[in-house]
């Protein structure tokens, strides 16, 4: 025979089942897991510019082209970092401009020089320039940012992508799609309190890749200058 549990026991854990859902439901419930950091996005606008910039030609070397870039660069970057700051970039390029760009024509010369009358050999080969327009995107960049002081920093970035011109550049043999490839490091200053500017040295690369019968890219030292809010 079981002996039997003393009757103020039995009441008291009578009493504790009872108020075990009560408390149960008294119970703050537990805080839910933090959401994750979402990527804090910004915008640039820049502009970049090389002047009298080295050309390879069929003539030789020439330094008589101009190019012009600009660019609006998004930018995302995780939020909380104070020191140094990385970002994935895309950059559209609404505006490419390419001065100097040879179209080449043969021409009969009974001298050295050629002139509208000559009509014997020797032949000479003559090259007109002109200035072509592109369009571009590039959609694989990175940018680092190192904070000097609270409104001062260094800033260093990459990127590439594509361009298409209006006509083959830099020969006519070219193409009119061709690939470009961006370096840049400058600085970048909080000029107010909403708003930050940069001055950078950019590098610029535009080839066919070797997709066309020639490939005497261009290479560009430039200066480049943006604007873009201030990220906190």
């Amino acid at each position: 025979m079981r002996p039997r549990t003393p009757r103020p026991l039995r009441l008291a854990l009578l009493a504790l089942a009872l108020s075990a859902p009560a408390a149960a439901a008294r119970a703050p419930p537990a805080p839910p897991p933090p959401p994750p950091p979402t990527l804090v996005r910004t915008t640039e606008l820049w502009g970049a510019v090389a002047h009298n910039a080295f050309l390879k030609t069929r003539l030789g070397p020439r330094r008589d082209r101009d190019l012009y870039l600009v660019g609006i660069r998004a930018a995302w970057s995780a939020p909380g970092a104070r020191r140094v700051r990385l970002a994935y970039t895309v950059d559209l390029l609404p505006a490419v401009i390419s001065t100097g760009m040879p179209e080449y024509r043969v021409a009969s010369c009974a001298t050295d020089v050629c002139t509208a009358t000559d009509t014997g050999p020797p032949y000479k080969l003559i090259a007109t320039p002109h200035t072509v327009y592109g369009i571009g995107l590039a959609p694989v960049g990175l940018t680092a940012r190192i904070a000097v002081t609270s409104r001062l920093g260094l800033v260093a970035g990459a990127s590439g992508g594509i361009i298409v011109f209006t006509k083959p550049v830099p020969d006519p043999r070219e193409r009119r799609l061709n690939f470009t490839g961006d370096g840049r490091v400058g600085i970048t200053l909080d000029v107010t309190r909403t708003l930050a500017l940069s001055v950078s040295y950019h590098f610029n690369h535009i080839s066919n890749g070797g997709a066309g019968p020639v490939n005497p890219g261009m290479n560009s030292h430039m200066i480049e200058v943006g604007i873009a809010p201030v990220r906190h």
